[in-house]
């Protein structure tokens, strides 16, 4: 998939859920994400995505999923609705998490 990037961040508090992007309204996108742990020591992450100001049980896609000392994780193929925000939270600082994707305004989406 082609795109642009549509957010990074760095996480600089552990144990803190952080909101990393959100849709804009009358958009969809298709992206995927990276989480990266660039320490040599495994983390534990949580990735949850939702139309919500913080993660309940059922926004989460991945639960303290290890990613081990400097790896990477990649989710591809996710379809994000408007209003939808991504959030990332690790048990450990120093994991980068990368949303690449195509922003679509549905407002020009044609269905014949």
């Amino acid at each position: 998939m082609s795109g642009k990037l549509l957010a990074s961040l760095s996480t600089g508090n552990d144990k803190t859920i952080e909101k990393v992007y959100t849709v804009p309204d009358n958009t969809v996108v298709t992206c995927f994400i990276t989480i990266t742990n660039t320490q040599s020591n495994t983390n534990k992450v949580r990735l949850g995505i939702g139309n919500v100001t913080t993660p309940g049980n059922k926004d989460y896609i991945l639960y303290d999923y290890e990613i081990q000392g400097n790896s990477s994780y990649t989710r591809n193929g996710l379809v994000l609705s408007p209003k939808e925000s991504v959030f990332i939270y690790s048990d450990k600082k120093n994991v980068v998490i990368r949303i690449e994707g195509i922003e679509t305004d549905i407002r020009r989406i044609r269905i014949d």
